[in-house]
């Protein structure tokens, strides 16, 4: 049986497969390696068939990931799916943890 979404072919083949580990996914039946999340996107555990978009407040800065960091002080974020905080604005109000407006 081809590996499942989630899955990749083991290395020995055969019908084997192992889970797509965490940062990384395989979004089709018989993929025969796992891919990896980009920047702003990631998997947070093992066997996921697709990455998730960092939320708004939050952002992804690297390949690979298996989690979302927030946006430090003086910076924020308010689009979900992003690599990279920006700088906030000199009257920017902060309306919670990397989120605000203008």
């Amino acid at each position: 049986h081809p590996a499942p979404p989630g899955f990749a072919v083991a290395a020995g083949g055969a019908g084997d497969y192992s889970a797509c580990p965490a940062g990384r996914y395989s979004g089709s039946k018989g993929q025969s390696t796992c891919d990896e999340c980009v920047a702003g996107r990631f998997a947070a555990k093992e066997s996921w068939d697709a990455c998730d978009d960092a939320p708004a407040g939050r952002v992804v800065p690297l390949n690979g990931s298996n989690s979302t960091t927030h946006c430090p002080k003086g910076t924020f974020q308010d689009q979900a799916g992003q690599s990279a905080c920006r700088k906030a604005a000199r009257f920017f109000i902060s309306c919670g943890r990397g989120q605000g407006v203008e």
